[in-house]
């Protein structure tokens, strides 16, 4: 299929959906070399728990995570969520445009490098999909990003220890409060001597309350997991 599209890619050259320039044959990405390099890592100051940008007058542990109970040990984000990288996420997402996973797992492994203790962890986990939205999706982009980070840092790679079991609501409309209860309960743990006294990196695209993250580490420390710490490729830099 891939051969097949860049031979069309030839004869119908694409656009780039950033920038609108024509893209060289062969380019499946949908986004110009050019384009691709304004994504920037999110910088200082930001939570040093969930990991939002915050102000430079802020407290350097955001409002949330003085007041509310964190499952997780620590969130790291690669981005914010916008631009390029947002465009890039929503392609790979909605539209399968799969030749951008290479391109953003090259990112995220030179985020972990400049950011992450790699040696700080025994197993990496990626938040699961429904079985039928994974089965629609063809793929999990989450579970994708794992691989590439654990093949590089030789790290195993749990998959099928935690599983979705309910089809929860899109999160994108629904308030904080919304996405806590439409998470709740609905994740458990397969097998818990996988992931028991495991420091596990649990790995996810965006991170937005982080209701879904927290929903997933609350499972894994019940069953046994020593400590959670999330990664995702992107971070919402306003509250909803």
């Amino acid at each position: 299929m891939n051969l097949i599209k860049i031979l069309l890619s030839f004869i119908f050259p694409l656009e780039c959906r950033i920038c609108k320039r024509t893209l060289e044959a062969g380019n499946l990405t949908y986004i110009c070399p050019e384009c691709f390099t304004q994504i920037r890592f999110i910088e200082e100051p930001y939570c040093l728990k969930c990991g939002r940008p915050l102000k430079s007058s802020e407290n350097r542990i955001c409002k949330d995570c003085q007041k509310e109970r964190r499952y997780f040990k620590r969130i790291y984000s690669m981005g914010p969520y916008q631009g390029v990288l947002r465009e890039a996420i929503l392609l790979l997402k909605y539209e399968r445009v799969k030749a951008l996973i290479p391109l953003l797992g090259e990112l995220l492994l030179k985020y972990c490098q400049e950011n992450l203790k790699m040696d700080d962890f025994d197993l990496i986990l990626p938040v699961p999909l429904f079985r039928s939205k994974e089965r629609d999706r063809e793929f999990n982009q989450a579970e994708a990003f794992a691989r590439i980070i654990g093949r590089h840092y030789s790290l195993p790679l749990s998959h099928g220890d935690l599983l979705r079991i309910r089809d929860t609501r899109s999160m994108s409309s629904l308030s904080p409060e919304e996405r806590r209860r439409n998470v709740k309960n609905a994740f458990i743990v397969r097998k818990e001597k996988e992931i028991r006294n495991k420091r596990i990196l649990l790995i996810d695209d965006i991170c937005t309350t982080a209701a879904t993250v927290d929903e997933c580490s609350k499972v894994l420390l019940t069953a046994g997991a020593r400590e959670v710490t999330v990664l995702t490729l992107a971070r919402t830099i306003s509250k909803i």
